[in-house]
């Protein structure tokens, strides 16, 4: 990879306009060099483990979350890279870099470490979009601009296909319940088990627009917790499966496993109250409200109490469920497939499919010559059961969606990261 590779990379049409239009003139200058020195550096082999690691570019004005200083910058170089790079799990923690004291310099420093952002569960009017290097294999090296990535691998640069995603048919009940009144009073859901009061004459007025703005957001809320579970599991090499049901559990598809009692709802209420957040927060950003819960100091003022209060809490909302897309990737280490429904509750873990071969089309069977029983297991039981949806990551890391449509229409996609 050379200079020339890298500045392909960047000039990439679906990155370019990122970079070029909401990405600040510092970080762009920086991108190059770390580019380089990232891709060299993940070339290396540390004491016979292959290097990985995740780069943080901070905008000046809007931090990702909290820094952990180090006590004095890092130079950064492939050999410093090489040296610490394994104490930092790139799945959940990036190191932060920045341009060298004096201001003048010319010269790049590690200055600590950060959660990893997750931008695809992030508001783009409110986020500058994070910038991400991450060394992912040897000779690879991936782009994150927001929610745009690009692989760079073998001398090709090879687009991600994320928004499939949010392509996915997912039927679920938690955004209408987001933006109904519940029945006990004048309240919106927040969350599982909270709800929040509301101004009844303020609901009437914005809720048309309040309900525009959930719909607009929870499909890709939904597909970037898919795509956090996708990444937790891949983390931890095993590979795992993931099979949404539309209804409840069918007996002659699935057997075994351990079954919750109730469905655990850890996903589903963050998800929840993520969706809910995000509302009122994009309402207070528009200087409007609809929830009487308001201290009498910010009512002059609503875009400072979104700001102030909302904000944070939206984005703890989104750490929170990142944090439980983590403990629901620790059930996929556990043989055979976790079960969920559309609202993303958890059914059970470990089953057993026990779906009996079905009809599949072609693509589906040229697929499937090629992959194991995983796979073979996980086309049987979508292709059996209507709006279901299969997700199979192997322990090399791909990963293969099946899904069945409510108008019985089967597809399947491989997934890029």
């Amino acid at each position: 990879m050379n200079r020339q590779s890298v500045l392909g990379l960047m000039s990439h049409p679906d990155l370019s306009p990122s970079l070029q239009n909401s990405v600040d003139a510092k970080r762009r200058d920086m991108l190059p060099i770390i580019l380089e020195e990232a891709f060299y550096a993940g070339l290396q082999r540390n004491e016979g483990r292959s290097i990985r690691f995740a780069i943080l570019l901070e905008n000046e004005t809007f931090k990702s979350g909290p820094l952990r200083k180090f006590s004095e910058p890092k130079p950064f170089n492939a050999k410093q890279l090489q040296s610490i790079s394994v104490a930092f799990d790139p799945s959940s923690v990036c190191l932060v870099v920045d341009k060298a004291m004096p201001p003048d310099s010319s010269s790049i420093v590690i200055i600590g470490v950060a959660a990893r952002p997750a931008p695809e569960l992030q508001l783009p009017s409110q986020y500058p979009p994070a910038i991400i290097v991450e060394a992912v294999n040897p000779g690879t090296i991936r782009l994150e601009v927001g929610e745009l990535k690009a692989v760079y691998s073998s001398g090709e640069i090879v687009l991600a296909n994320l928004p499939v995603l949010e392509g996915l048919h997912i039927q679920s009940s938690l955004p209408s319940r987001a933006i109904t009144p519940t029945r006990f009073g004048p309240h919106l859901h927040l969350g599982t088990d909270e709800v929040v009061g509301l101004d009844e004459e303020m609901w009437d007025r914005h809720k048309k627009e309040y309900e525009q703005l959930v719909n607009s957001y929870w499909p890709r809320l939904y597909s970037g917790a898919m795509k956090s579970l996708i990444k937790k599991t891949i983390s931890k090499a095993h590979g795992g499966g993931y099979l949404f049901l539309k209804c409840g559990l069918p007996a002659d598809s699935l057997t075994g496993g351990s079954w919750f009692q109730t469905p655990s709802q850890q996903l589903t209420h963050w998800l929840s109250r993520t969706l809910a957040i995000q509302g009122l927060l994009s309402l207070a950003l528009r200087n409007k409200t609809v929830t009487s819960d308001i201290d009498s100091r910010w009512r002059d003022n609503v875009q400072e109490w979104g700001r102030d209060l909302l904000h944070p809490t939206f984005r703890d909302s989104l750490l929170n469920l990142d944090y439980a897309c983590v403990e629901c990737a620790h059930l996929s280490e556990a043989d055979g497939v976790t079960v969920l429904n559309h609202d993303f509750e958890i059914l059970g873990f470990g089953a057993s499919i026990t779906a009996q071969d079905q009809q599949m089309p072609v693509d589906w069977m040229e697929h499937l010559r090629t992959r194991g029983n995983r796979h073979r297991s996980m086309a049987n039981a979508v292709a059996s059961m209507v709006g279901s949806i299969g997700i199979v990551i192997s322990q090399d890391g791909g990963v293969t969606i099946f899904s069945h449509h409510e108008d019985h229409v089967k597809r399947h996609v491989l997934l890029t990261l």
